[in-house]
């Protein structure tokens, strides 16, 4: 998979791979995101939610699919939608990933399709909100998204690192695989394994077993 002594940075995604997929925030931002095309597009809800998952699907995010095919800025959708939540009322604070992030011996990256503002609700809700070495968000990126790959320059960009030395976790095959394809080690987090990809890891909290096979000592 990479060079076992490589490994230089990590970049982690935020939505599902921080926290347990069950927790039902992401689902609440799609339901806002939903209410929101609704009433810019006045479409009916069975139209809408079909939409925002095509749009997903073909552009990586929704509000970019909003903004190619409608003309609606991508702030503004983000604005309207998923900057709405409380992450509070969905996530609570994970001490044992706390203590794995400022432990780990690597610096970590959040990775996220989202914008800063929600990025950071989300992670003080954690209590992971000083344990990173930096944020790459979709403002960063240049308003590209995963799996676009603008994106994954733009992380390395700030991660400082060749692919090859930097490890990526999402819980999006798709994403994981065009990390694969430049070079990235590519690894799925997620509680259920997925058809066609490995490796894989249950939670974050299983980094550092990852870790000690990708890096193992001298």
């Amino acid at each position: 998979m990479t060079d076992n002594h490589s490994l230089r940075s990590v970049l982690v995604d935020l939505d599902r791979t921080l926290y347990p997929p069950a927790t039902g925030l992401q689902e609440a931002g799609d339901r806002l995101i939903n209410e929101w095309m609704t009433e810019s597009l006045g479409l009916s809800s069975l139209e809408v939610d079909l939409l925002r998952r095509q749009l997903r699907d073909q552009y990586g995010t929704t509000a970019r699919g909003l903004e190619e095919k409608y003309g609606i800025p991508q702030s503004k959708t983000y604005e309207q939608s998923i900057e709405r939540l409380r992450p509070a009322d969905y996530v609570w604070p994970r001490p044992q990933v706390r203590k794995i992030l400022l432990s780990v011996g690597l610096p970590v990256y959040v990775f996220t399709n989202s914008t800063r503002p929600y990025c950071e609700q989300v992670l003080e809700a954690l209590g992971l909100e000083d344990c990173f070495a930096g944020l790459v968000t979709i403002e960063t990126m240049g308003w590209q998204a995963k799996p676009q790959k603008e994106a994954y320059q733009a992380a390395l960009k700030v991660a400082g690192t060749e692919p090859q030395q930097t490890l990526f976790l999402d819980d999006s095959v798709a994403n994981l695989e065009a990390a694969a394809r430049m070079g990235l080690p590519a690894v799925l987090c997620h509680p259920r394994p997925k058809p066609h990809w490995a490796p894989c890891i249950s939670d974050i909290l299983r980094l550092p077993e990852l870790l000690a096979v990708l890096t193992p000592e001298n």
